[in-house]
């Protein structure tokens, strides 16, 4: 029992270990390349749409950091048929971290009233709150975090899952080398190897004690 409560314990910290790295690559994980649809690839005048991260096709601007990705996709103005230049940014975006695997998501919608106007704070359905995730402009200054981001809320399972094996295996390696480090320390040796203490008691003489006085046998032959 007690090593099936050490493996959930470990198990447990691996999983809460991957969200951490997930929300730090998200929060300090500058973008350091990009990836746009290709302007002289023209499909009746405009660019060619590109997959993706949800499969569909658009014209996706994806920007990649360490254990960071985020992918929105952008509209475009042209004229007489003909594309001119991109403009303004559509849904639903999203917003990956986690590391190796990207295993955290935030995936925003735009939401209309009945009127039409669009939703946006606390007015938004509660399951479009957490999809959404936290907005990094929202959060404290002095955590530095990159602007525009958020921070996701919701797990990529496959990569949820891969992250914790890994880390549970980096855990359980690192308890072993622990482990064998203390045993070949000659503290711990010399611990092991030194014999232990006979009891004390007070009615007995001790192994290697002096006696200081003389018994009643020698007592009585000396009389």
């Amino acid at each position: 029992m007690r090593r099936f409560r050490s493996f959930l314990l470990t198990i447990a910290t691996s999983a809460i270990l991957a969200v951490l790295v997930a929300w730090a690559c998200a929060l300090w994980s500058p973008y350091t390349h990009h990836t746009r649809p290709a302007d002289e690839r023209l499909v009746d005048g405009y660019p060619d749409t590109v997959p993706g991260p949800d499969g569909s096709r658009a014209w996706w601007f994806t920007r990649f950091g360490f254990g960071a990705m985020e992918a929105v996709p952008s509209g475009a103005r042209g004229a007489e048929g003909q594309f001119l230049y991109w403009r303004g940014s559509h849904t639903p975006a999203y917003y990956r971290s986690g590391w190796p695997m990207l295993s955290m998501q935030s995936v925003v919608r735009f939401h209309q009233d009945a009127t039409g106007r669009y939703l946006a704070g606390w007015e938004l359905p509660r399951g479009e709150i957490l999809r959404r995730g936290l907005q990094t402009g929202e959060l404290p200054a002095w955590l530095r975090a990159q602007a525009e981001r958020r921070l996701p809320l919701v797990p990529l399972w496959i990569g949820l899952v891969i992250d914790t094996l890994l880390y549970f295996a980096a855990l359980v390696g690192l308890r072993y080398l622990r482990l064998r480090f203390m045993k070949r320390t000659p503290n711990h040796a010399l611990q092991r190897t030194r014999p232990e203490r006979s009891a004390y008691h007070p009615h007995l003489p001790q192994a290697g004690s002096l006696s200081l006085g003389r018994t009643a046998a020698e007592e009585r032959s000396a009389g």
